[in-house]
């Protein structure tokens, strides 16, 4: 008998949390950390004024308080899902889908906590910017989105053709006992 092939919504669930929890977080830290080396690469002399003046502030966080483990934690988290979703795409080992059903709802429940400890500690004296109601909004949706990715990979997971092609084999494991 046939190995089964890898059903339409098994490849919807892991492309989707591939762009969820990979491309995303990783086009984030690469534009934090294009911004910050931008603004990091300019002089604070004019090159051809002998006369120069040294600014009156500097040290400005232009990150808005992120930090760099933040940065870390994000890259690592993404990368490590990369590695499942690939194993997850092959479908081997077979538990590989209990894997994916379990770091999915984990990833969004450690996401949700520490969006919602880093939003209780905002301080007024940082200063407000007119992007934090834009990344409110844009954590907000994306929130949402991981939520209904989870709910669907759960789902789907569990269907019959997901379980027969991450099993290899459409009948079930013979129950000897």
């Amino acid at each position: 008998m046939s190995h089964p092939p890898r059903p339409l919504g098994v490849s919807l669930a892991i492309l989707a949390g591939v762009v969820l929890f990979t491309l995303l977080p990783l086009m984030q830290v690469c534009l934090l950390l294009n911004v910050q080396q931008h603004f990091l690469s300019f002089p604070e002399r004019l090159p051809d004024d002998p006369e120069a003046v040294q600014p009156l502030a500097s040290g400005v966080d232009i990150l808005g308080g992120i930090n760099s483990t933040t940065f870390v934690v994000q890259g690592i988290t993404a990368i490590i899902f990369l590695v499942i979703a690939v194993f997850a795409w092959r479908g081997r080992p077979s538990y590989i889908r209990w894997v994916m059903v379990l770091v999915i709802p984990g990833i969004t429940v450690f996401k949700f906590l520490y969006q919602a400890a880093t939003t209780a500690q905002y301080n007024l004296s940082q200063g407000i910017s007119s992007g934090d109601s834009l990344l409110g909004a844009f954590n907000n949706i994306q929130f949402v989105m991981e939520f209904l990715v989870m709910l669907y990979v759960a789902w789907y997971m569990n269907r019959a053709a997901a379980r027969a092609f991450y099993r290899g084999s459409y009948a079930p494991p013979s129950q000897s006992g």
